[in-house]
């Protein structure tokens, strides 16, 4: 299948290369915690629905009505929000938002794409960056930069680079899997 190998057999006697159990290991790690990242997101954005109502005018649109009684949201008047109570609206898009960008990111490494290392090794960078200011605030969250950390150090081994061709000096080497073995 192209999906589980990065060069396609031609023949079932030729010997093809697979993806890396580390790939895959790294792949799923990362799957964990970007799904999380979500499901903490859109708890957020749920939690955080009687706020939202008060910016969106329910009234104004027979749909949204519909949908402010179908999920229970109390009637207020439409204003404006003070800053503590945009905060966490914010927080939660943007976890909601990172979830998908990082789980759009670990789906194309998994698939062995030629920028899914580096996007993925950003992409964690800069949340485990996010993460130690949060550390720094008093608000840690140990299970993400856990598994942020691990991810780049696991993304950092010799094998993982040799099948993303990382390496120059390493980049002429494939992982020759035979049948047989």
């Amino acid at each position: 299948m192209k999906f589980f190998s990065f060069k396609k057999k031609t023949k079932d006697s030729e010997p093809h290369t697979k993806r890396p159990a580390s790939v895959t290991l790294i792949a799923w790690l990362s799957l964990i915690d970007m799904f999380i990242t979500i499901l903490i997101g859109l708890l957020g954005i749920w939690i955080m629905l009687p706020q939202v109502a008060r910016l969106i005018p329910i009234s104004a649109s027979p749909v949204l009505q519909e949908m402010a009684d179908w999920l229970e949201v109390p009637q207020t008047e439409t204003g404006t929000l003070t800053a503590q109570e945009l905060q966490p609206i914010i927080e939660a898009v943007f976890d909601l938002v990172t979830g998908i960008l990082g789980l759009y990111f670990t789906l194309n490494f998994l698939r062995l794409k030629p920028w899914g290392w580096t996007w993925l090794m950003l992409y964690n960078g800069v949340v485990l960056i996010i993460l130690f200011g949060d550390c720094i605030r008093g608000e840690p969250d140990y299970v993400s930069l856990f598994l942020s950390a691990l991810v780049i150090l696991l993304m950092n081994q010799k094998e993982v680079r040799i099948a993303f061709k990382i390496d120059k000096k390493y980049a002429s080497t494939n992982l020759i899997i035979s049948k047989n073995s």
